[in-house]
C-alpha cells in the first residue's frame, strides 16, 4: 500500500488532514468502477484508451491531467476540443 496524496479539510471547525490511499490496479476487479476508469501506468490501459478515443498516447495522458481519470469526462474533454 502505497500513501501518496494528502487531503485537507475542514470539520467540526478543525483542520484535519488525512492520508488517502493509493493502491495498483487489481487485476482481478475488471467491473465498474475500475472499468471505468484510465490507468496511465498499465501499457495495455493507455493503448487501449487511445485507441477507442481515436488519440495518440501523449493526447490521452494530457487529457486524463486536465480532467481526471474517469473515462467519460476524458471521452467529453476529447470530443470538445
Amino acid at each position: 500500500m502505497c500513501y501518496k496524496l494528502y487531503a485537507s479539510f475542514w470539520h467540526n471547525h478543525c483542520f484535519t488532514c488525512v492520508k488517502l490511499k493509493i493502491m495498483s490496479d487489481n487485476k482481478k476487479n475488471v467491473g465498474s468502477p475500475d472499468r471505468d476508469r484510465i490507468n496511465l501506468s498499465e501499457k495495455y490501459e493507455v493503448q487501449y484508451w487511445a485507441e477507442k478515443f481515436g488519440v495518440s498516447a501523449e493526447e490521452l495522458r494530457e487529457a486524463v491531467q486536465k480532467v481526471g481519470t474517469v473515462a467519460t469526462d476524458v471521452e467529453n474533454y476529447l470530443n470538445g476540443r
